[in-house]
């Protein structure tokens, strides 16, 4: 069974401009199947095996994420693709700042989304 429209709560600590000084520019956020889609040597060449959750330049335009290293990210997706019930799925992200630099990619996170309750039965 398939969700047309699934919701997705991220949360992590953001990095600096410099390290763990000052804002990024931009992240990018991919989700994959497979953790080798999601490694830093394959991050950027995988982007047919991975789906992009958030690009840089959308991510850009998005001032609640563009925060002061170390502070608390949190973002809220609705997922375009349709993804299925109890099946494992992992999201990774980089940040890239304001010189197109990326940051090494995060760590790799698993996600599942659970079958939903069934209906209560008509009395």
């Amino acid at each position: 069974m398939t969700l047309e429209k699934t919701n997705l709560s991220l949360t992590w600590t953001a990095t600096g401009d410099d390290f763990d000084t000052g804002t990024v520019s931009g992240y990018e956020i991919r989700l994959a199947h497979n953790v080798t889609y999601l490694h830093e040597d394959t991050f950027d060449s995988s982007a047919n095996a991975t789906t992009l959750l958030l690009s840089v330049v959308d991510s850009a335009n998005m001032t609640s994420l563009l925060v002061e290293a170390g502070q608390k990210v949190t973002l809220e997706l609705t997922l375009k693709e349709e993804v299925k019930y109890d099946t494992p799925y992992l999201v990774a992200l980089r940040a890239v700042d304001e010189a197109g630099n990326k940051s090494l990619v995060s760590n790799i996170v698993s996600v599942m989304i659970p079958t939903p309750p069934a209906p209560p039965a008509p009395r």
